[in-house]
């Protein structure tokens, strides 16, 4: 039964599989966000996604049917092998 103060549920798809309570927020915060790692974070500014974004649609297109059905067609005849692509200046490999 929950009485006051701060509650984490924390559930796996619409499962309920742990329940804390705090009394503080200070409790809350030292307990849940202590094991947090945000070592990794960056910021990054609006003109760099835009830079980001510009180049993914330089990026190349993807493989053409007929070439991706060639490629498929290597890999079932020889299902051992590692069959590799070139395509504008890149190279691929299908296990």
């Amino acid at each position: 039964m929950w009485i006051g103060g701060y509650r984490v549920e924390r559930y796996l798809g619409e499962v309920l599989i742990d329940e804390r309570q705090y009394e503080s927020l200070e409790d809350l915060t030292e307990t849940e966000l202590e094991a947090l790692d945000f070592s990794e974070l960056v910021q990054v500014t609006d003109e760099e996604l835009e830079h980001y974004h510009s180049k993914a649609e330089e990026r190349p297109a993807l493989l053409p049917l007929d070439a991706a059905a060639e490629c498929n067609a290597l890999k079932e005849q020889y299902p051992d092998a590692l069959v590799g692509f070139e395509q504008n200046g890149y190279y691929a490999m299908k296990p």
